[in-house]
């Protein structure tokens, strides 16, 4: 079982959370679903802002997060803008290394390996078409890379963070790395974050 909020110490963000944290809730409308995890994700960070005295944290993000980060922006001073973004917590920048390579070849055996992954891509997006799947496929190896970091550094890193439940979440579980899915985080009865409740 993954631990309560409150004992979050190391924590390795998915791409997805980052973007939802740069969006606007009160921008987003007809689509109440990505509203709530947005809103979820800003109640959450401002959880770790206000508590940061207490209870400092280290926030991971991955060399293939700032890359993805990168297609979505022309600004060059991208990991300026995270670290000024997370000032409450101490930001890490991880590289992919060779060993973490290693890690998805010799135990997820996925990545790399053309039939494994197109067959996995099939059972993991059995409820989109063909063409999406094929297009789904460079960002579904992106999220194994970052699942393969959290996997790398299994014991130091508490819980990855993510805003995908469809494809990140189901790759976490298979792979055994403790992972959040902000549209699940518990709430208290004035529906904010209830930083103590249970996690799945």
């Amino acid at each position: 079982m993954t631990k309560p909020i409150e004992d979050w110490k190391n924590v390795l963000l998915d791409t997805s959370v980052i973007i939802d944290f740069l969006m606007i809730p009160e921008r987003i409308i007809n689509n109440d679903v990505a509203k709530n995890k947005v809103q979820n994700t800003h109640k959450l960070f401002k959880y770790f802002e206000d508590s940061a005295s207490d209870n400092k944290r280290t926030l991971f993000i991955t060399a293939i997060t700032l890359s993805e980060l990168r297609k979505i922006t022309t600004d060059t001073t991208v990991i300026d803008i995270l670290v000024n973004l997370f000032s409450s917590s101490d930001v890490v920048f991880v590289d992919f290394t060779k060993e973490m390579a290693m890690q998805i070849h010799t135990h997820m055996d996925l990545l790399g390996k053309e039939p494994h992954l197109n067959k996995f891509l099939k059972d993991l997006t059995t409820d989109l078409n063909k063409s999406d799947v094929y297009q789904a496929s460079g960002w579904v190896s992106d999220d194994l890379k970052i699942v393969a970091t959290a996997k790398f550094f299994k014991g130091k890193i508490d819980v990855v963070l993510t805003g995908d439940g469809k494809t990140f979440v189901p790759l976490a579980q298979r792979f055994d790395v403790a992972v959040v899915n902000t549209m699940s985080l518990p709430k208290d009865l004035f529906d904010g974050i209830d930083v103590r409740g249970a996690l799945n």
